[in-house]
């Protein structure tokens, strides 16, 4: 084998694992994304010339290539440690061919410029996100969740080409962002698994688009679906990783409130639910929030609105139902004056689950206000709301005989089987 090319010598260890140039195309992109997170710009044609000794591969082809063969570059004969052939005098035709053609080297440089994304593209993808994140609160996840999986698959084959190296950092973005709201929209489904899976993708690649806020967002997300999953130290724990990554930016605000505070309530700890509480209102000081009632999957900055809302659930498994009204007072005209159908539920069912908690307990209104707010939200029920509809139905079940607690239990069974 010795006596024969390093091109023979490649095409031979092809033949011999069955493979067409193509197949051996095909895994060595696959290799060098799973061994190095890179995408190769190879091709039958370039394995071609390496077979016919136009061209030689560079380190990391080669070092690629002997991983996929399980054989050492010596094998191949291409270490670099190898002496260098002894020197003799070269005609000029002989000294050129150590060189590549100056055709190959042009062909090299297209390559390089070679894009199927644009600034054109990219600004609608931006549009699309900005689109879901708008209609969310009216349409929520089930008529938009097949539109955004079409955006998100129409942005990996763009991936799967090749831009230049701002663009692809952009697609990265983009691709991460509608990850998360697939994942924020598995939460609200029940679809647990699924949540879990596009969250964590949605983290990668804020990493590859280098944006900590979109990691933040994204840990923002997963610390939502453990909440909802009822593992509440995990969502604290993420809600807290996250924080780090927001480093006092628009995202840390929504992991504050939304994730840390919420969670600490569910575990019983009035004085963490008080610090994150607080200092979600610090954080909303340094900015400029948005008034009204911010979309829930926003990736901007979190409204008053919402954080005082989530101050509210917090308390509720506190048992202080004083601090429950003093934020669901602040809120109920903003979410009215809302089109967010949830959010004017969710609060009802906060209130609801403090009236029952309350020393001196009112079963009778906390039930007219679960039945209000599965009335609400009838149409188009998520998760959230189905879920504190019957916590306040169980803290309640020592009234269950009553007719204003069987109306609330047989409005939630009907909403149920929608």
């Amino acid at each position: 084998m010795n006596s024969t090319s390093f091109g023979e010598r490649l095409r031979l260890l092809r033949e011999q694992h069955g493979l067409t140039q193509q197949e051996f195309v095909d895994k060595l992109a696959a290799l060098a994304w799973t061994d190095l997170k890179e995408r190769v710009g190879i091709d039958r044609q370039m394995v071609s010339k390496w077979e016919r000794d136009v061209k030689a591969p560079d380190r990391r082809y080669r070092r690629l290539i002997c991983t996929l063969y399980g054989v050492t570059e010596q094998h191949l004969a291409m270490s670099n440690t190898a002496k260098p052939p002894a020197a003799k005098s070269a005609s000029s035709a002989s000294v050129d061919a150590l060189f590549e053609s100056p055709l190959d080297i042009a062909e090299r440089r297209q390559r390089l410029t070679m894009s199927n994304t644009d600034d054109h593209v990219t600004a609608e993808f931006d549009d699309a996100i900005d689109s879901i994140v708008e209609l969310y609160e009216q349409q929520g996840p089930e008529p938009l969740v097949n539109y955004v999986v079409l955006q998100r698959q129409q942005v990996q084959r763009a991936l799967d080409g090749s831009q230049r190296p701002h663009h692809r950092e952009k697609l990265y973005l983009i691709a991460g962002k509608l990850s998360g709201l697939l994942g924020y929209m598995a939460v609200n489904l029940g679809k647990f698994s699924a949540a879990s899976a596009y969250s964590e993708e949605a983290f990668q690649l804020g990493e590859f688009a280098r944006s900590t806020d979109l990691q933040a967002w994204a840990r923002g997300t997963q610390s939502f679906c453990a909440y909802y999953v009822g593992d509440y130290r995990t969502a604290v724990d993420l809600a807290r990783d996250g924080q780090r990554y927001a480093k006092n930016g628009p995202q840390a605000i929504r992991l504050a409130s939304n994730g840390e505070a919420r969670a600490l309530g569910k575990l019983g700890d009035v004085r963490g639910v008080d610090e994150a509480v607080q200092r979600a209102y610090r954080l909303a000081e340094q900015h400029a929030t948005p008034p009204g009632v911010s979309s829930c999957i926003s990736f901007g900055l979190y409204s008053n609105a919402r954080t005082a809302s989530n101050a509210a659930t917090a308390y509720v498994d506190l048992g202080l139902p004083d601090r429950v009204r003093e934020f669901a007072d602040q809120v109920m005209p903003i979410f009215e004056a809302s089109e967010s159908r949830w959010s004017q539920s969710l609060v009802r069912l906060d209130i609801a689950k403090a009236l029952i908690l309350a020393n001196e307990p009112e079963p009778d209104e906390a039930a007219r206000l679960v039945v209000e707010a599965l009335t609400l939200s009838a149409e188009r029920p998520i998760l959230s709301v189905l879920k504190r509809s019957r916590e306040c139905i169980d803290a309640a079940s020592r009234w269950s005989g009553t007719a204003a607690l069987i109306e609330a239990a047989e409005t939630l069974r009907a909403v149920e089987r929608r």
